[in-house]
């Protein structure tokens, strides 16, 4: 008896599912005009389920194949499925989990989005902040990681990187906002390029083009000028350890306006200028050691060897030169100019002392020794080295005594560096 016996699942909605009947005349084997997909089909003889692959032949899609040919009056119901997957949904009350990835084409929603650790990994507030690692996200964008978090706030124009402790308190922040840019150590400014684009390390108000602070607001290690400073004094660079008040040392390059432009490069400590190169390439050193010392009596003799006695001083840079033991020490160590000259009256021989000796055997006898015969001044000059603390005189060679006119001579020297 021809018929199909059972019913379609309520649970197949109507497309994934499609079913032709053939109502057999005469004896047939093959039923064509199909369109199914191998292995989602199943044939009904007569309301009796046949078995694919041995009752029949369904590979093609188009046709199935009987083993056994259905005969006249047979009915044959083919049920064919389109392919599909389950659906996967959570009740929107009560929420639910998803076991594997979920993908989104389009626009997705949500308030709020856990990692597998139960903890927040990615919030979208109702106002449209993200948060990754935190669910109350204070910003547009609010990056929060074990020891740093990133800001992003488009209303205010900024942004911050942040070094942060396990309190969640800021300890270090990099923040860019709309026209001033700061980093921020231990809740203290340490550098920030302010809205005019004055730079400043260690202060959180430059008021110059570059300023660079060691702790305390007065130190100023390195301050760069735009602008006018001091009245009358345009200063462009400042560099050294510069505290207001308090003596220090600088190297400063101005540009002096005092009715004509010039310009200098100076070098101070103690707040007191040491040297300098003005405009016109020309070197001052008005600090650099240096003595002239001559004799304020007439006719001397000299005891054998002993110091010729010039104790009126002309110069006496660093106060080196001492009147009462004519004698000059260097107060440090390095290549100087000595000069000597002296008006004698009989044969006799005066040269340079170093530390009480004679200095006259250096490459040629003459060095540092002025010789005469009878009444007539000399004069001899050079280069020596000192050591700091050594000492040199001028007097007679050893085991000689000169008569000297100590009006008429004289002894200096200058540190060449």
């Amino acid at each position: 008896m021809a018929g199909y016996i059972g019913s379609r699942a309520s649970v197949v909605s109507s497309g994934a599912e499609r079913k032709k009947t053939f109502d057999i005349t005469g004896t047939t084997t093959v039923l064509t005009g199909l369109s199914y997909t191998p292995t989602f089909v199943h044939l009904f003889h007569n309301g009796v389920r046949l078995v694919d692959g041995t009752d029949y032949t369904a590979t093609n899609s188009t046709s199935i194949t009987l083993t056994t040919a259905a005969e006249n009056g047979d009915q044959v119901v083919v049920v064919s499925y389109a392919t599909f997957q389950p659906s996967d949904t959570v009740s929107a009350s009560a929420g639910g989990t998803f076991a594997g990835d979920v993908s989104v084409t389009g626009a997705f929603t949500s308030l709020g989005i856990d990692d597998n650790a139960a903890a927040t990994a990615v919030t979208i507030d109702a106002s449209g902040n993200v948060g990754i690692g935190t669910s109350s996200p204070s910003s547009q964008v609010d990056i929060l990681g074990a020891s740093s978090r990133l800001r992003l706030d488009g209303s205010s124009a900024s942004f911050q990187i942040l070094s942060r402790n396990t309190s969640d308190s800021t300890t270090n922040a990099l923040t860019f906002d709309a026209d001033t840019y700061t980093f921020n150590r231990a809740g203290s400014t340490e550098v920030v390029i302010d809205s005019s684009g004055n730079v400043g390390i260690g202060t959180a108000s430059p008021s110059n083009l570059l300023s660079l602070y060691t702790a305390g607001a007065a130190t100023k290690p390195l301050v760069v000028y735009a602008g006018s400073n001091e009245a009358g004094t345009k200063t462009s660079l400042k560099l050294g350890a510069y505290v207001t008040g308090v003596a220090g040392s600088e190297i400063r390059a101005e540009t002096h306006h005092f009715g004509t432009l010039a310009s200098t490069l100076e070098f101070l400590t103690g707040d007191t200028e040491r040297m300098r190169i003005d405009s016109a390439g020309r070197v001052t050193t008005p600090y650099q050691p240096a003595f002239y010392a001559g004799g304020n009596s007439g006719w001397i003799t000299t005891t054998s060897g002993g110091i010729v006695p010039l104790g009126a001083v002309g110069v006496n840079v660093g106060n080196g030169y001492n009147i009462s033991s004519y004698a000059y020490t260097a107060p440090v160590s390095g290549l100087y100019y000595v000069s000597l000259h002296a008006y004698l009256n009989t044969a006799a021989q005066i040269v340079l002392k170093k530390n009480g000796s004679d200095y006259v055997s250096q490459g040629a006898d003459t060095s540092f020794l002025i010789y005469t015969n009878g009444t007539s001044t000399g004069s001899t000059s050079g280069v020596i080295y000192l050591n700091a603390g050594d000492y040199i005189q001028m007097g007679a060679r050893t085991n000689q005594s000169a008569y000297v006119y100590t009006g008429h001579s004289h002894f200096s020297g200058y540190l060449i560096g």
